[in-house]
């Protein structure tokens, strides 16, 4: 956690340790870890970042009495710290070159190249909030839309709440939950939970109201995702929603006077550990020094990162246009610091430095920092009940606050907005400012300004990966990168490998010049480093022996192949067995038989022949001699030799089939015919045998 992060939790906990109350709970040690805190070198630059197509602030309509409202945003993200991505009433988006086009509700720029991409990407009402999707380039997006078209030109009903993909600027086909009857205003993701809230009351036909959880894969909802509000006349109810980083805490922003039915104003945190309940936590917040605020004032606020802190803004009223800083610690009567604003403060945003507010005010309370150093520089001062502060600093519509003890700080880039600005959103490289002006510290930005401190260092700037080989095996050793969990390691054209959360990978490549990579994903951008140099593993030419045994079985005997677990055996280009040794056996019976062995590792097939190719020749026919004899009372005897193992001889005559005679050598018949032609026949081991007498 940053260390000036630290020294506020501190002297909160010296403060609480002070109050007269017994607490059973504590602060969340994995939250107070600080996992997700984004981390910013000061305060943001006041200079907005330009080039970008343009979200026109286009006069909307005229109130009763009188006033014109105009066009504005209501939400943005930066995604992946490439997509800079706005939503809310706008209806047309100016271009870099000045050419204005129809594109209402939800705009995606690409920060590199300034383009407006996904143009046929459409939204047929307010988009309202985002949030990082499971995959690389896909967003969650709500709203009070019902119809979201991609670029396929289907519309698919999306009842306030849709998974795109700006990689395809699609809609994605199977994540729907339907339903939902009203607006969806905040979405947080953690694990397979999406849990959002809006002014809906059902969702898939289940009473469901302001706030629901359904499974990122299943999209069932989860009935004990339910909180109960009470006592709020403003809609939604929910104003900021965000879960802890390790996705035990869920906590919420609201206008009501009751949760749960506890006195429970402005903030809940609940314990969500287990998926079937949830447990309102001891947290309490306190505002102006244990007055309360009118909670229908509450107009914006927010969570830190890291889930330790959230800021509150209230507007409405002279009296009640507060920023506030307030732990999230699990503990009663929790109040970081306040400051007053004149007039009302809508939005809210935290980073490690500061606190950000913007709405529709002039000064800020003054503090230890400078006063005079800035005027308001965005047009005339607007704003009304400067006169409260009379010694307060000069903040046109947005300003900054020391995030320890909430010290205007001298930042005050200004903007034009018409009745002020709505949302702030910190990122990774900056602010995003969501107003219904043009412009942004006099530079035309639309209504949604950027202050980017530029894409940030890359740690994997320095990365580098070397590979070595030694006896056919290649170890790759690469760099490790802090965030990243999951490595992936390529050899030539192909993907190998997924390691895991290691720094090596060894590898049993087939004989040739390899070249390795490995290639990270961090905050969704892929990066690959080649690793050097590229490593050759010599041709170590696998033999096979095939040997004819007495018996005419063959056994064959091959040389193994390194980190092949498994052969395949094939006879005659047949397969024949596959297994997991280097010796085989077989009896392939007569005939000329050639052997392959074949082998698969890492998808590289190498076959090779066995030598020498093997015959198996049928034994010769057997010698065998018979003999007629003439007997004196003219019966006819034959007489033959043995075959050896033959037990079944057939005496034939004329050439049929006449007695089979057993294993008996000779016969006598008792008919003969003096022109008969006389034989006998064997069929030892299936080879015919046939003997004329």
């Amino acid at each position: 956690m940053n260390p000036r992060i630290v020294a506020l939790m501190a002297s909160l906990l010296i403060a609480a340790a002070a109050v007269a109350v017994t607490v059973s709970g504590t602060a969340d040690d994995a939250s107070a870890a600080g996992v997700d805190v984004i981390e910013h070198p000061s305060v943001v630059p006041d200079v907005p970042n330009r080039g970008y197509p343009i979200t026109l602030h286009t006069p909307g309509w005229v109130r009763p009495d009188g006033r014109i409202r105009y066009r504005e945003t209501k939400a943005a993200h930066l995604l992946e710290g490439r997509y800079l991505l706005s939503g809310g009433n706008f209806l047309e988006v100016e271009l870099p070159d000045g050419t204005v086009i129809d594109h209402p509700y939800l705009a995606v720029v690409d920060t590199t190249t300034n383009e407006l991409l996904c143009r046929d990407l459409a939204v047929d009402d307010e988009v309202l909030a985002f949030h990082p999707g499971p995959r690389p380039g896909t967003v969650f997006i709500g709203g009070r839309f019902d119809k979201v078209t991609g670029s396929d030109g289907v519309q698919r009903t999306r009842n306030s709440l849709a998974l795109i993909d700006l990689t395809g600027c699609s809609v994605d086909r199977t994540w729907v939950v339907p339903g939902i009857d009203g607006r969806v205003t905040e979405i947080d993701v953690h694990g397979d939970r999406v849990f959002f809230s809006g002014s809906f009351l059902t969702v898939d036909g289940a009473s469901q109201p302001h706030l629901a959880e359904v499974s990122l894969t299943t999209r069932q909802l989860n009935p004990a995702t339910r909180v109960a509000l009470a006592g709020h006349s403003l809609n939604p109810p929910i104003l900021a929603l965000a879960t802890s980083p390790d996705g035990s805490r869920l906590g919420i922003i609201h206008r009501a006077l009751t949760v749960d039915g506890a006195d429970q104003r402005l903030s809940a945190i609940f314990d969500i550990t287990d998926p079937t309940t949830m447990v309102l936590t001891p947290h309490r917040a306190r505002t102006d020094n244990g007055a309360w605020v009118e909670a229908r004032r509450l107009r914006g606020g927010a969570f830190s990162p890291d889930f330790s802190m959230l800021s509150l803004a209230f507007a409405a009223g002279w009296q009640e246009d507060y920023v506030y800083a307030i732990p999230t610690m699990e503990l009663p009567d929790q109040l970081g610091w306040r400051n007053y604003v004149a007039d009302s403060a809508w939005a809210t945003a935290i980073s490690n430095e500061a606190v950000y507010l913007i709405g529709h005010f002039c000064k800020v309370t003054a503090g230890p920092s400078p006063t005079e150093i800035m005027a308001p520089n965005s047009g005339p001062d607007r704003c009304s009940g400067t006169n409260l502060i009379p010694d307060g600093a000069h903040r046109t519509q947005i300003a900054a606050f020391d995030i320890v003890d909430g010290t205007p700080l001298p930042w005050n880039p200004g903007n034009s907005g018409a009745v002020g600005g709505r949302f702030l959103e910190v990122t990774e490289r900056g602010l995003l400012v969501g107003f219904d002006g043009d412009r942004f510290n006099n530079v035309r930005t639309g209504t949604t300004a950027f202050l980017d401190f530029g894409v940030p260092a890359d740690p994997r700037d320095d990365q580098s990966c070397t590979a070595s080989e030694a006896d056919g095996t290649v170890t790759v050793v690469w760099d490790a990168v802090e965030g990243v969990n999951d490595y992936v390691v390529r050899r030539n054209t192909r993907w190998v490998a997924s390691p895991g959360d290691v720094s090596s990978y060894v590898d049993t490549p087939p004989p040739g010049t390899h070249r390795y990579r490995v290639r990270t994903t961090l905050d969704g951008v892929q990066r690959d480093v080649d690793c050097s140099p590229d490593v050759t593993v010599a041709d170590l030419a696998q033999t096979c022996a095939a040997t004819r045994n007495a018996d005419d079985t063959v056994s064959l005997s091959w040389s193994a192949i390194a980190g092949e677990d498994t052969y395949t055996v094939r006879r005659n280009g047949s397969w024949l067995t596959t297994l997991g040794q280097t010796t085989h056996d077989d009896d392939p019976g007569d005939g000329v038989h050639t052997y392959v062995v074949r082998s698969q590792i890492n998808g590289i097939q190498t076959n090779t022949t066995c030598s020498p190719t093997i015959t198996v020749e049928p034994p010769p026919p057997p010698t065998q001699t018979c003999t007629r004899t003439t007997n004196a009372d003219g019966t006819i005897t034959l007489s033959w030799t043995a075959i050896d193992g033959e037990t079944s001889y057939v005496v034939r005559r004329n050439g049929t089939f006449l007695v089979d005679n057993g294993a008996a050598l000779s016969w006598t018949s008792d008919d003969p015919e003096p022109d008969a032609m006389w034989a006998i026949r064997s069929r030892m081991g299936g080879v015919i045998t046939e003997t004329d007498c």
